[in-house]
């Protein structure tokens, strides 16, 4: 039989000699039991119903759960194909993503021109960017350095030590 004492308006157990070794177990157990192995209810009910088939619709096609599957059919934005995509029932919420909206086809497509068009913004970044350097350099009188050539630090070095040899 637990004892209580009163601390407040709240009660706590407290293990006596008799009931330590059921305290122990309990314990032991439910530090064994993590809350990822517990069931939710849906995971329970889908446990119970393994034949239960449900559909329903997105923005650009239709998922299908059977058999702890998702499924989902749709058809590609840029052409006609149609685009499957399958996951585990039990990604819930986190990490799964969107479904797909394009084909594999025009996914590789895109991602080339993307690909194009982001080295066509850099090359254009870089241009301005070395107008607006060669400008500076203008300015102050130097040329402008070139990309695996040595610069001009290079060349008054040279003459520097050439006026050190002369003297």
């Amino acid at each position: 039989m637990p004892v209580y004492d009163n601390y407040g308006a709240v009660q706590f157990d407290q293990a006596t000699d008799d009931d330590l070794e059921e305290v122990r177990t309990t314990g032991i157990a439910a530090s064994k039991r993590s809350a990822r192995g517990v069931p939710s209810r849906l995971d329970a009910w889908r446990r119970d119903n393994a034949d239960a088939l449900q559909t329903w619709e997105t923005k650009y096609g239709c998922v299908v759960l059977f058999w702890g599957m998702k499924v989902y059919y749709g058809r590609c934005r840029a052409c006609p194909e149609i685009v499957t995509s399958r996951r585990n029932a039990n990604t819930r919420g986190g990490g799964a993503g969107r479904w797909p909206e394009l084909c594999n086809e025009c996914r590789a497509r895109k991602s080339d021109q993307d690909a194009n068009s982001a080295r066509r913004r850099m090359a254009r970044l870089r241009r301005e960017r070395y107008t607006f350097r060669s400008e500076q350099y203008a300015k102050i009188g130097l040329p402008e350095p070139r990309q695996g050539v040595p610069g001009w630090e290079a060349e008054q070095q040279r003459r520097e030590k050439r006026e050190a040899e002369d003297w």
